[in-house]
């Protein structure tokens, strides 16, 4: 779902327009406590009076952004084998939620992800390629930072990168271009965040996608 916030111009001071912001929003999702949440927490945290008009549509967006498809399971060793060749990539909001999970701060990112170069997309009409940058997991001896090789599993498997949680190597490949397109949406979609945390990742010094 995407919710475009707009300026209030007839609300009379910022306690006035946030409250017209928030309520808005809850009439739209039925009085979902959990966007509103993260709706005040993204104004209160904000330098101008209404806050980053980007980052609160972003928060929004993210909040409601989950993917149309159910999670793959990853149970035998053809999947794996993706973890110990090429982590999948991050959408918009997942670094915070995976680093809350494992009990680290936004300052450690850089320990655990890094700048990706990316999927290569083509345009079937003009042959033209191109590629979007992505978070992805750090690759450190032989694998992702999150899979542990001794009991064979991932660590962070129910707060999984969008590109490991949701693709296997089963899947067929119209399925996962279908899903891949969708994830490429919500990178596009994205006002500015995303990129923004990216760019404050160390360079990956590892890249090897899969291939759909």
């Amino acid at each position: 779902m995407n919710i475009e916030i707009r300026k209030r111009p007839e609300a009379r001071d910022f306690a006035d327009r946030f409250d017209l912001i928030v309520d808005g929003i809850a009439e739209i999702e039925d009085s979902s406590y959990a966007v509103v949440d993260q709706v005040r927490a993204a104004l209160e945290g904000a330098t101008w009076p209404i806050g980053e008009i980007h980052e609160v549509a972003d928060a929004i967006r993210i909040a409601h952004s989950k993917p149309p498809f159910k999670p793959t399971i990853c149970s035998c060793q053809n999947d794996q084998a993706s973890c110990k060749r090429q982590p999948g990539h991050l959408l918009p909001g997942q670094m915070k939620t995976i680093l809350a999970a494992i009990g680290a701060s936004m300052a450690e990112a850089g320990r655990w992800f890094w700048n990706s170069p990316g999927m290569l997309l083509g345009n079937s009409e003009t042959g033209k390629t191109f590629r979007i940058r992505t978070i992805t997991p750090r690759f450190e001896n032989g694998r992702c930072v999150f899979y542990e090789p001794i009991l064979g599993r991932c660590s962070i498997h129910a707060v999984a990168p969008f590109g490991c949680r949701y693709f296997d190597v089963h899947m067929k490949n119209k399925e996962a271009q279908r899903r891949a397109r969708w994830g490429v949406r919500q990178i596009l979609d994205d006002h500015g965040s995303y990129a923004r945390e990216r760019e404050a990742l160390p360079e990956a010094t590892h890249y090897q996608p899969n291939k759909y």
